[in-house]
């Protein structure tokens, strides 16, 4: 019996942390993965008071970033923002463009996994941020990576064909 009761605990703790998030058929389904029975998820529903109403969408966190807008002032202080700033400081002193480089890395690190838990308030800024983050990814490191693999590849092979 303490094992049964061990197991509606965890359960419906499990439950109580969830279920603001997931819909029941998510949370049920995840603990039936996990090895729990159907009938363990049941009463764990009902111990806790929580009805079968499974229409009732995820109730959405107004602090959690992933469910805001996106705020342009972020994007752009991201975006274009960080990299102009890095490139004309670079223009400016060659001699300190390598300090200069690594505070933009700093810059975009900082607004990637600091700003996020200092700012819970500002979820849309945050967002925006992190949409500008991808966008440099993107465009300083995917693309020319793939582009200069590309540019190689095409080398070798006329490289290899011509002799």
């Amino acid at each position: 019996m303490a094992e049964n009761d061990s197991i509606q605990k965890y359960v419906q703790q499990f439950i109580q942390e969830n279920y603001k998030i997931y819909t029941r058929d998510a949370i049920t389904n995840k603990l039936v993965e996990a090895g729990y029975s159907t009938n363990d998820v049941d009463d764990a529903y009902d111990a806790l008071g929580l009805g079968w109403n499974t229409d009732d969408k995820p109730k959405n966190d107004p602090h959690d970033w992933r469910s805001a807008r996106v705020d342009a002032r972020g994007f752009l202080i991201m975006f274009p923002g960080i990299p102009l700033l890095t490139y004309i400081l670079m223009l400016l002193s060659y001699r300190l463009a390598p300090y200069f480089m690594m505070a933009g890395i700093a810059a975009i690190l900082a607004a990637r996994f600091i700003l996020p838990n200092r700012m819970r308030h500002r979820p849309d800024f945050v967002k925006g941020i992190i949409y500008g983050f991808r966008t440099n990814v993107i465009l300083f490191i995917v693309l020319p990576t793939v582009t200069s693999l590309a540019v190689l590849g095409i080398c070798i092979l006329l490289y290899s064909t011509a002799g």
